[in-house]
């Protein structure tokens, strides 16, 4: 008996070095949770930016840049944004206030000291007795990747999110034009270029988030912006006042009463998910349909409707079909 325990406990024993691939929001939690499980482990935190944070790292912000949320729903629970930075639960959240959240946590959880920044992996393989060989290359004084070296872990994470990669349209032919192109991820680095003096008129290409900041953006510093967007599209992300009566969307949303009625992955099951999500009563399809369909008209003519031109942003709503089940667990 004790040597079946024994070659059991031999054969689930916990890794001793791990890598966490990203130091964003998520690579964060996962460093912070396996070294809060066993300290001793060898932890590194690999990230290709300079400094800690992911899309909010201080590489990638720039001035101006908001967030959609606030900070009583944009935080780790076991340290909460507003008592850290001592500001308000639902005021605007400004991309510094972020970054400097972000850096702190990585701080007071023991993970910025473990953490190779300028850093990007090359290539993983899983090795056949078991764990990862991990080939990276670091950048050093704002050069090319130029060191490599290889690393070898009992776990790998990777975190490294679903927007880390450019994606340039191949569609179009950037050799043809003379000026300056870059990604909406460059902006960070490269706003001051993009809004000099000497630059008159800024072309955007994309409808997401990131096109609606850095059009504002450009708006804001006197540019003459051209906003391009696929015709086949939705159209641009649909914006909406972050107050309704001087009350916050984060906090709405936060209101029990309404999560009944939107889709929530965590909500599958009960008397509400099965009369309006679940697609089993019509007359519960129907009246999620119309409120969402009415919702969204109301967003679209608060938002839109003041003029010409900011109707032609305005998103094309028979495009978005309100499709049930709305929320279904395979």
């Amino acid at each position: 008996m004790s040597t079946t325990r024994s070659s059991s406990t031999s054969r689930t024993r916990s890794p001793t070095r791990v890598i966490v691939v990203g130091a964003g929001w998520t690579g964060l939690a996962a460093a912070k949770t396996y070294l809060q499980i066993n300290p001793t482990i060898q932890l590194t935190i690999i990230d290709s930016c300079p400094s800690i944070g992911g899309v909010w790292s201080s590489t990638n912000i720039y001035p101006g840049l908001i967030a959609d949320s606030c900070a009583a729903v944009f935080d780790y629970s076991d340290m909460p944004m507003h008592e850290e930075l001592g500001i308000d639960k639902w005021a605007d959240l400004p991309a510094e206030k972020i970054c400097e959240y972000l850096e702190r946590y990585a701080e007071k959880c023991g993970l910025s000291e473990r953490c190779k920044l300028n850093t990007k992996v090359v290539k993983a393989e899983k090795r056949t007795e078991g764990g990862w060989k991990v080939e990276i290359e670091t950048k050093k004084d704002f050069e090319e990747y130029t060191v490599r070296e290889v690393l070898e872990c009992d776990k790998l994470i990777v975190a490294t999110g679903v927007t880390s990669s450019p994606n340039m349209p191949e569609d179009l032919d950037w050799k043809e034009f003379e000026g300056p192109v870059m990604h909406s991820k460059e902006v960070g680095e490269k706003h001051k270029q993009l809004t000099a003096d000497k630059v008159k008129r800024v072309t955007v290409v994309g409808g997401s988030k990131s096109a609606v900041d850095v059009v504002n953006m450009c708006a804001l510093a006197g540019k003459e912006v051209d906003w391009v967007i696929r015709e086949e599209g939705y159209g641009p992300l649909i914006m909406a006042p972050p107050r309704t009566h001087g009350i916050h969307a984060g906090a709405i949303k936060n209101i029990r009463a309404t999560t009944l009625a939107l889709p929530n992955i965590h909500i599958t099951d009960g008397m509400f998910y099965n009369f309006l999500l679940s697609g089993k009563s019509k007359m519960g399809s129907k009246l999620v349909k119309y409120a969402l369909e009415k919702g969204s008209k109301s967003a679209i003519k608060s938002v839109y409707g003041k003029n010409e031109n900011t109707m032609k942003i305005a998103p094309d709503m028979k495009k978005y079909v309100f499709k049930f089940p709305l929320v279904r667990i395979l």
